[in-house]
């Protein structure tokens, strides 16, 4: 039995023995456009122009595709949560890790279980919104917090307290 090689994605594979690389083919782990060479041959081809693989192509089910992908859980409390928390003053610090906590949630999902989960757009956006909104919650609770001591304080000094 001949050994084969293959470049499939840019990374190079071989020596896999035939039977090994027919299985690929019928796995989709091996297309027709990808480059293959063995022994005897001049140089590297693309599967489909290669007589002992074409009726192997030819027969092999389409790879299959998944269009079924759920959100990742978290994604979409982390947005809204980093949005709500922009828009809400000092509770923005609470949302902001509640946003922060939740993509974190989401990401590790889909970094996980790659090809089940969408949602890492979401993920990304609540985690800045949420690193933004504890942030500018934080420096509005200052904000709030300093005035409330500036007039309790003068307030009270001035009924001689």
């Amino acid at each position: 039995m001949s050994q084969w090689h293959c470049i499939v994605q840019g990374q190079q594979y071989g020596p896999v023995s035939e039977e090994d690389f027919r299985n690929w083919v019928i796995q989709g782990r091996l297309t027709a456009n990808d480059m293959v060479w063995t022994e005897g041959m001049a140089a590297w081809q693309p599967a489909s122009q290669v007589p002992a693989l074409a009726s192997v192509l030819s027969s092999a089910p389409p790879p299959m595709q998944s269009f079924n992908r759920e959100q990742a859980p978290g994604a979409v409390v982390a947005l809204v949560c980093g949005i709500a928390g922009l828009m809400f003053g000092c509770v923005g610090v609470v949302l902001g890790v509640i946003a922060i906590k939740q993509a974190r949630k989401g990401m590790d999902c889909i970094r996980q279980t790659p090809g089940r989960y969408t949602g890492e757009g979401m993920c990304t956006a609540g985690r800045i919104l949420g690193i933004i909104a504890t942030v500018l919650g934080s420096l509005w609770l200052v904000y709030v917090l300093f005035w409330l001591v500036m007039f309790v304080g003068f307030g009270f000094a001035g009924m001689g307290l």
